[in-house]
């Protein structure tokens, strides 16, 4: 699933809707859906399905904390997008400006190197491939 499913929209209540209005809402969009009352629809099966995956996940308290967790930053994504005018640089640099800046190419390369004493006083520079 490439798009994130508006789940509170599934179900027909709002975002801090309570645990009893997410049951009450199941039940009620149950019973007008269920493959079992509209034999002859037949994307009532997957209408079903997705309303089932919507209580599942709005009735677990931890499962509902992560979607919405998840829905907030998906949010988020979508306002920064609406940028106009901005380079992807500067979008980067906007979410990692609290870490520091970026470093250079090659910056973080580690290696093993074996200088003389008289090398390191004198200061001589060594070339790395």
């Amino acid at each position: 699933m490439s798009k994130l499913e508006d789940l509170y929209k599934t179900l027909g209540v709002s975002s801090d809707a309570s645990l009893e209005q997410i049951r009450l809402a199941y039940r009620r969009l149950a019973r007008e859906i269920h493959p079992d009352h509209n034999p002859d629809d037949p994307s009532s099966t997957q209408r079903f399905s997705k309303l089932t995956q919507a209580y599942n996940i709005l009735s677990d308290s931890k499962k509902r904390a992560a979607y919405d967790t998840l829905l907030k930053s998906k949010a988020g994504a979508d306002e920064s997008r609406k940028d106009t005018g901005r380079s992807l640089g500067s979008f980067f640099k906007r979410i990692f400006a609290s870490s520091g800046p970026l470093p250079e190419d090659g910056r973080d390369l580690k290696t093993k190197l074996t200088v003389m004493l008289s090398d390191l006083v004198s200061g001589t520079k060594m070339h790395l491939e």
